[in-house]
């Protein structure tokens, strides 16, 4: 059986079992392997370079993939799922700031003091292990980029005073 056949029986298959029309079934059998492709792309993007958003994204994208594990383990527990697709939205959109961002500088500036004074913060790691539960978890909301970098500079640059 070709691959185009594989995925027209896996459109029909789908059809049936849920009552979709064909384009919409097409778009979810597709989907998977859009979302994989999507996150390989993520996961290259963060390991590409070593500066600070890059740094930043990687704890997210790294903590997002162990989400993604523990929504497997705990399936009735949707805040595991939801915090790991809120954190590759947050990883990717590190990575697409403009280098010159005043909220990115922010941080820049207080990582490098934390470097010089050579105390870096314990709370760095919780912050983004809390994302999703303690921090914006619950159902209330998710911290969006500027608040995670406003957060990020401000425990930056309170371990260094």
């Amino acid at each position: 059986m070709t691959a185009n056949h594989a995925r027209k029986n896996a459109i029909r298959d789908r059809k049936a079992a849920t009552g979709e029309n064909y384009m919409q079934a097409a778009r979810n059998v597709a989907a998977p392997a859009n979302a994989a492709s999507e996150l390989l792309a993520l996961e290259r993007a963060v390991y590409a370079s070593d500066d600070v958003k890059s740094q930043i994204a990687r704890e997210f994208f790294s903590t997002a993939n162990w989400r993604d594990g523990k929504a497997g383990e705990y399936p009735d527990d949707s805040r595991n799922a939801s915090a790991a697709e809120h954190m590759y939205r947050i990883a990717a959109e590190l990575i697409a700031l403009a280098d010159n961002d005043p909220r990115l500088s922010r941080v820049e500036e207080a990582w490098e003091a934390c470097l010089q004074a050579g105390s870096f913060p314990d709370t760095i790691s919780m912050i983004i292990r809390s994302y999703g539960f303690g921090w914006g978890g619950h159902g209330h909301y998710s911290p969006d980029l500027s608040e995670v970098l406003t957060r990020y500079a401000d425990e930056l640059e309170f371990s260094v005073r």
